[in-house]
């Protein structure tokens, strides 16, 4: 009988012990973020919010994470922001970026669902690049980087700061949107992490790389274009955004309906007079090269600058679509799959401009093997590729039987979307060239 009672006594101390775990567990809640994993306590006391409060603080605001019991309604937000806390995105379940202008009490907390609070710590604003870098690079070392502020930041008044810091900006044509791309001594990353002002710091290319290098029958586009036999879509009306290298109006049929901002030099560029011509081209000197869309007018600038004046361009011109044959990255499998601040971008542009669409070439990293995945797959380029309202376009060799490409980009991205979204013919387009000539 005494060797029974023992036993029920430890089996309840067992089950009282495994209560008090799961409770413990219950108080917690695991926030996969982007570059690892944050483990917030639900927890909505004085101290706590205080503590959150200050660690998130910049100027005027303080950015913090919300964890909600459940997601919240467009009502519960309207009410948090007629208090003062401004939810801004989701970022996983029930769990919301929030930027707070005064501190909140725990009533207002509790009032409306909200039973965790937490500022992101320096480590996690780090891209998982950014973190190998750290582990292998000697002090001192410069590299490129891409400085994402948060939403309500004022980019003018980081611009000085980051100076102070030994930042060095090699492109600015971004900063207006609240990104900067410069370079900097690695040992100063985690103190410009530490900044609430801060979003994300991630690895940055320094300049955007090329990636397209038929005639429209084979093409396969007549059935639209044509005016006797097809639908007779000329492009007419719609005004086009192609970002490439060059000033594409060195050669007669880009003339008449391109509008050229780009820096680059006349006919500097075979690839981006190319491109132009693909799109829009009249086919003066060739008829059977005419563009795509002819009738159409094109508004011509330099790479991503296309996408950084998208605004401008829509109020000026009315530009409704872009085409962009490059990415904005690094080399390889490193620089394939990864959602980041130039997806940011491209995303709330066309959140904002439901008339507005992005269109990229997927990639050239086909020939790559990029683990886990097999050979090809998981190599669409990241960045502007892997953004979710962007139209992704891969390559298929329509003449050797509607196969892809083995050159092209295959998604799953990192996140686990499948990119790209459509296929089209990108082997041996025939287009304009510089000296009016054409090429494939």
């Amino acid at each position: 009988m005494h060797l029974i009672h023992t036993l029920i006594r430890f089996l309840f101390i067992c089950f009282v012990a495994l209560l008090s775990v799961q409770s413990a567990e219950a108080q917690k809640k695991n926030i996969q973020l982007k570059s690892g994993e944050l483990v917030v306590d639900l927890k909505s006391d004085n101290k706590t919010i205080t503590e959150a409060w200050e660690k998130g603080k910049s100027r005027e605001y303080s950015y913090l994470l919300l964890v909600f019991r459940e997601k919240p309604t467009a009502a519960t937000i309207a009410q948090l922001k007629l208090n003062g806390i401004d939810v801004l995105h989701s970022v996983a379940e029930n769990v919301y970026e929030a930027a707070i202008l005064n501190k909140p009490s725990s009533y207002i907390l509790e009032q409306y669902g909200i039973n965790g609070i937490s500022a992101v710590p320096e480590s996690l604003k780090l891209s998982q690049m950014i973190q190998q870098e750290l582990k292998l690079s000697s002090p001192g070392k410069r590299i490129s980087v891409s400085i994402l502020l948060q939403d309500k930041e004022k980019p003018e008044n980081f611009a000085t700061l980051l100076d102070s810091l030994g930042f060095t900006p090699f492109r600015k044509s971004f900063q207006s949107s609240g990104i900067f791309f410069g370079n900097i001594e690695i040992d100063r990353l985690k103190d410009i992490a530490g900044i609430p002002a801060v979003k994300f710091i991630n690895l940055a290319s320094t300049s955007p790389e090329i990636l397209n290098f038929r005639e429209r029958g084979v093409f396969g586009t007549t059935m639209f274009t044509n005016a006797q036999s097809g639908r007779n879509l000329s492009g007419s009306g719609i005004v086009v955004g192609i970002g490439d290298n060059a000033d594409p109006t060195s050669h007669l049929d880009l003339q008449k309906n391109v509008i050229n901002r780009s820096p680059a030099p006349i006919g500097g560029s075979s690839h981006g007079t190319h491109v132009a011509g693909i799109v829009g081209g009249d086919g003066l000197i060739e008829e059977r090269w005419t563009g795509s869309a002819a009738g159409s007018t094109i508004v011509n600038d330099y790479f991503d600058y296309i996408i950084a004046k998208t605004d401008t361009y829509i109020d000026d011109y009315g530009m409704t679509v872009t085409n962009n044959s490059y990415y904005n990255g690094l080399v390889g499998c490193v620089g394939d799959g990864d959602y980041n601040e130039l997806s940011v971008i491209t995303d709330q542009q066309i959140r904002n401009n439901p008339i507005l669409q992005h269109i990229f070439a997927a990639g050239n990293d086909g020939g790559f093997s990029c683990s886990p995945y097999p050979n090809s797959y998981g190599t669409i380029k990241s960045g502007y590729q892997v953004s979710k309202n962007v139209l992704t376009v891969g390559n298929c060799d329509i003449q050797t039987g509607l196969r892809v490409d083995p050159s092209s980009s295959r998604g799953p991205v990192k996140d686990g979307r499948i990119k790209p979204e459509i296929v089209a013919s990108g082997t041996a387009v025939v287009g304009t060239n510089i000296n009016n000539g054409y090429r494939e």
